[in-house]
């Protein structure tokens, strides 16, 4: 997880853009509110191939979100035809190789960067070396990216900088 505020940068222009969509500049008396930060909640599943990970998403996540999710919010996506893709279209499960959830990560960070990450497991639906495997994989893999992503508070002269094209 994050720490202090979270700023990402909108460019070499010295400007940054907070988590809460303020636009400031340094040095322009610009600020951000002191307490306002965001957590960004996300259901994963990573494998070694992107089948695999919608078939995790099909065997530990699918029944949840049909019968659970679904019911308590009749807005998210669903259809017989491709159940595994309408848990993906809810736009709150990401799932694939480390390189493709990197980028859904990478992504949404750019849009909104946030100071706590929340990953949510249905880890009595799966097994506990999977999901040690995703988390493993979330920490040593995503992580960073975020991380090089993030103006963390007392770093001001971190260039917040994608790795990514």
């Amino acid at each position: 997880t994050a720490q202090g505020n979270v700023a990402a940068s909108a460019g070499g222009s010295g400007s940054t853009r907070s988590a809460g969509g303020l636009s400031t500049s340094r040095g322009s008396g610009g600020s951000e509110p002191a307490n306002r930060t965001f957590t960004l909640v996300r259901w994963l599943q990573i494998a070694d191939t992107n089948e695999a990970a919608r078939e995790a998403v099909a065997d530990y996540d699918l029944e949840i979100y049909k019968n659970l999710y679904r019911p308590l919010t009749p807005a998210l996506p669903y259809n017989d035809d491709d159940p595994v893709q309408s848990v993906l279209d809810s736009g709150l499960f990401s799932a694939g190789t480390v390189d493709e959830v990197k980028a859904d990560f990478v992504d949404q960070w750019s849009e909104l960067p946030a100071e706590y990450v929340v990953l949510i497991y249905h880890y009595s639906q799966m097994p506990k070396e999977a999901l040690v495997e995703n988390l493993t994989a979330f920490m040593t893999e995503i992580k960073p990216e975020l991380d090089s992503m993030t103006l963390y508070e007392g770093e001001p002269g971190r260039a917040a900088q994608s790795s990514r094209p």
